[in-house]
């Protein structure tokens, strides 16, 4: 009961101690686009409409149009649950966003030179937790409120250029901000009704830098593509702000504050893509992907993600697209050593319906992702506890051409 006790004052505190100021445990958390997100993120060979600003500018030069513009609006949930984590109660927590997550605009410069801007929300989540738990062990009531909002927002202009008849080369360069706050209220009455623990945390981290991306297509021939990117992200700025009330029920009746203010270093790994696509006809294509990220030193692990899509023709004026992708955690597995960890891996399905006129097109589409993983919610504590993880996105996409 000692661990549960412990566990009250810091099980939201800090939401992970140690791997929430790594970043992004996951790389693929919102999938970006119309297209290439209703083919599972396979879009590193393709990238000829407006989100290849962000999968490979050097695709932008092959783009049907002289200029053309791409916005997205998806609604993203999701749902963790760490399995008899408060006693022999399970903690779920749901989060929930609906947001503008993708506009980017593509021009004509030159003969075979394209330019754009583009705004990108690759990750953003709302949560509002309340909930009362009754009957926790020794105790009367464990009360958990949470208000949690963490999104991170991409801004850059991008450009694409062809070499040769089968070679383009591009790149992006965003402006990045990431601002997470946190609000947690947990209170803890004990069998008398009288309060042995009240705990109230306001957090504040904000992460401001630069992402590059740098990218290559090659066409060896009609039917085959290959495209390649490097990116490396880096921060300028890391700062968490914190305050945290502290009250137990030991006879005292006092309270006690604390405040910190501190920067802190962000480790982002190397990310290297390769992708391949293949158009057997005018009606059908199939591409892939393999996303590597390396760190150059970091406690975190490398990642290696995997997409497939596929996108088909029914008329001129209609298409369907499906895709699979994985979207593997950075953080290592938990041990009997170690502390604080939370890792899953998950692996998601992709589909989508497209309607074109002459110069439009509008999309709607759904991504479905889940997995199972282990977690040390207890702060400063190896037991280790399962939890499962589901994650849902429903999209409604226009684009436009001239």
């Amino acid at each position: 009961m000692y661990r549960f006790n412990r566990m009250i004052l810091l099980l939201v505190m800090v939401m992970m101690p140690g791997f929430v100021f790594a970043g992004s445990d996951h790389y693929k958390n919102i999938l970006i686009g119309d297209r290439a997100a209703t083919m599972g993120g396979a879009f590193t060979a393709v990238s000829d409409d407006a989100s290849g600003v962000y999968y490979n500018p050097a695709g932008l030069v092959y783009g049907a149009y002289s200029m053309f513009s791409g916005s997205a609006n998806t609604f993203h949930q999701s749902t963790i649950t760490f399995e008899e984590a408060v006693s022999s109660h399970d903690w779920v927590r749901n989060g929930r966003s609906m947001k503008p997550n993708f506009f980017s605009m593509v021009n004509s410069l030159d003969s075979g030179v394209k330019w754009g801007v583009s705004y990108i929300v690759p990750d953003a989540t709302v949560e509002h937790q309340q909930e009362v738990f009754s009957d926790v062990g020794d105790y009367n009531d464990y009360v958990l409120n949470v208000h949690d909002e963490d999104t991170t927002t991409y801004l850059g202009p991008s450009i694409s250029a062809e070499l040769t008849d089968d070679i383009a080369v591009g790149m992006s360069l965003y402006y990045f901000f990431r601002d997470k706050k946190v609000q947690s209220n947990q209170y803890l009455s004990d069998s008398s009704d009288e309060i042995s623990q009240w705990q109230t945390v306001d957090q504040f981290v904000s992460v401001h830098g630069f992402l590059p991306i740098i990218g290559v297509m090659w066409t060896p021939a009609d039917e085959w593509s290959v495209g390649a990117t490097f990116r490396m992200q880096s921060s300028f700025s890391s700062t968490i702000d914190q305050n945290v009330i502290n009250y137990a029920g030991d006879g005292s009746d006092q309270a006690t504050m604390s405040s910190s203010s501190s920067d802190y270093t962000v480790d982002y790994p190397m990310q290297f893509s390769v992708g391949v696509a293949y158009f057997p006809s005018p009606f059908l294509l199939i591409s892939s992907d393999i996303d590597v990220y390396y760190f150059l030193d970091s406690t975190l692990d490398h990642v290696v993600n995997v997409s497939v899509g596929a996108e088909y023709f029914l008329t001129q004026r209609q298409a369907i697209r499906a895709g699979f992708f994985t979207n593997n955690s950075n953080v290592p597995a938990p041990t009997s050593s170690s502390t604080n960890r939370r890792s899953i891996d998950l692996m998601g399905l992709s589909c989508g319906y497209s309607m074109y006129s002459a110069s439009n097109s509008l999309t709607i589409g759904l991504v479905f992702a889940a997995g199972n993983g282990e977690a040390q919610v207890y702060s400063n504590d190896s037991t280790i506890i399962d939890f499962t993880q589901t994650d849902v996105s429903v999209l409604v996409s226009a684009g436009f051409g001239l």
